[in-house]
This record gives structure tokens, C-alpha cells and sequence, in this order.
């Protein structure tokens, strides 16, 4: 996992995640807040980010993949 500031791709990423159409409605303050939390995973196709019935708090936003 790698937070996005230091990912080879953070700038794909930014502009992914700017078009996201719950993210998108941010300001740009809210958004350079929000970033500081994330951390990025990049997952091989046959992992799994979670399972039904799980309680996790985290939130994911899938940029990429099925």
C-alpha cells in the first residue's frame, strides 16, 4: 500500500478521483484533505478487497477493474 502523495501514478489517480461523481462536488481544500487519508492498494485480479458482511469503516474507491 502506498499513500497517493508518493504513488508513480499519483496524478492519474488525482484526476480519476476528481471525476468521481461523489468526490467531484469537493472543493479543492476538501479534497487535499480527503488525499492525506488515502492509501493506495493495487489488488491482482483474483484478490479480494472485501467480503460480504464485513464491517469495515474504510471506504473504497474503485478506479480501475471489474
Amino acid at each position: 500500500m502506498t499513500v497517493l502523495d508518493k504513488h508513480p501514478e499519483k496524478n492519474l489517480i488525482r484526476l480519476q478521483l476528481s471525476q468521481n461523481s461523489v468526490l467531484k462536488s469537493l472543493d479543492p481544500e476538501a479534497m487535499a484533505d480527503l488525499e492525506r487519508h488515502l492509501v493506495i492498494s493495487d489488488l491482482r485480479k483474483s484478490e479480494i478487497l472485501l467480503h460480504q458482511g464485513d464491517h469495515q469503516m474504510e471506504q473504497y474507491f474503485v478506479l480501475d477493474g471489474i
